[in-house]
C-alpha cells in the first residue's frame, strides 16, 4: 500500500504540477499511470503481497506446546522441506513399484503425524537445521547439509515398518491402489487388526499436510500462530483441525489416507 500511495502522488503530481514537474516525468506520464493502474487493479486480485514486497511464502509462524519458548519457522522453510521429503518419498515409492508412477504422482500425500508432540518435533527439526545451514534465513528455498540429513532422517523414520511407532513424519496415498486397499488414518476400533496396526505405527494417526498448513496460516492475525494453545488459530492437531489427521478424536469424517505399503493394481 506505501508504494501505491507514493507512486499515486507521484503521477498526480506529474499530471497537475505544471511547469514545475521535470521533463523525465512528463515524457513518461503515461507510464506511470500504467503502473498505477496495475499496482491498484492488483489489490483485487490477490497481489497485494506483491504490492507489500512480501509474498504468502514468508508469512512465519509461531509455535509453542506445554513450552515457554517459542521458536519460529517460515512457510518457505515448510514447504522446502515438505517437498523435499515428497520427492525422495516419491523415489522411494517407484523403486519399489515402477509401474505405478502415474498413480503415485497423482495420489502421494506427506505430512507431520497429527498429534501435538509429533508437531513440536517436525518444527524444531526445521527450526534446529536452519540455525546450522542458514542462520539468518536468507535461503529459505535451499537445503544446506543438515536440512539434507534431516530428509534421509525423516525417509529413513517412516519408510522402515519397525521405526513407525517412533516416527513422527508420515505418508499415504489420497485414493486407494487396490480396490481393497485398506485406510490407515483409523481408530482401532474400527476393525483394524493388531497386525495393521503395527505395520503402520504412527500412519494410524494421520498427517497434516502442508496445505493444511497454508491454509491456516492466511487466517492468522497479523502474521503469527500458535500451535497447540486454545483459542489461536490453530489448535492442538485433531480430526476437526487437520485434512488427513485423526489424531486424538474418533469417529468424525475426515480425508481418507490409504496404505502405500501395497502395489498400485487399478484396472
Amino acid at each position: 500500500m506505501t508504494i501505491l500511495i507514493i507512486i499515486g502522488l507521484i503521477v498526480f503530481f506529474t499530471y497537475f504540477g505544471g511547469n514545475n514537474v521535470p521533463d523525465i516525468l512528463v515524457k513518461n506520464k503515461k507510464i506511470l499511470l500504467g503502473i498505477l493502474l496495475g499496482l491498484f487493479i492488483g489489490l483485487f486480485i490477490g497481489s497485494s503481497d506483491i504490492i507489500e514486497g512480501k509474498t504468502n511464502t514468508d508469512i512465519c509462524l509461531q509455535y509453542q506446546y506445554g513450552k515457554n519458548d517459542k521458536p519460529k519457522v517460515c512457510l518457505s522453510n515448510i514447504n522446502t522441506f515438505m517437498n523435499e521429503y515428497k520427492n525422495e518419498i516419491r523415489k522411494y515409492l517407484l523403486n519399489k513399484n515402477p509401474n505405478c508412477e502415474d498413480f503415485i504422482n497423482e495420489n502421494l500425500i506427506v505430512g507431520y503425524i497429527a498429534l501435538p508432540d509429533h508437531q513440536i518435533k517436525f518444527f524444531n527439526s526445521i527450526e534446529n537445521a536452519i540455525k546450522t545451514d542458514d542462520k539468518d534465513n536468507n535461503k529459505p528455498e535451499t537445503l544446506g547439509d543438515t536440512g539434507k540429513n534431516t530428509i534421509k532422517e525423516w525417509v529413513n523414520m517412516s519408510t522402515i515398518k519397525e521405526n513407525r511407532s517412533h516416527t513422527y513424519m508420515g505418508y499415504g496415498y489420497k485414493n486407494p491402489p487396490q480396490p481393497n486397499s485398506p485406510q490407515i488414518n483409523v481408530a482401532l476400533s474400527d476393525n483394524v487388526s493388531s497386525t495393521n496396526a503395527a505395520q503402520w505405527g504412527n500412519f494410524m494417526k494421520g498427517i497434516i499436510s502442508y496445505n493444511f498448513i497454508y491454509d491456516q496460516a492466511q487466517k492468522c492475525n497479523p502474521t503469527w500462530m500458535h500451535w497447540g494453545t486454545s483459542g489461536q488459530c490453530m489448535p492442538e492437531s485433531s480430526v476437526n483441525t487437520s485434512d488427513y489427521g485423526r489424531g486424538t478424536d474418533h469417529g468424525e469424517e475426515i480425508k481418507q489416507l490409504y496404505s502405500a505399503d501395497e502395489e498400485c493394481k487399478l484396472s
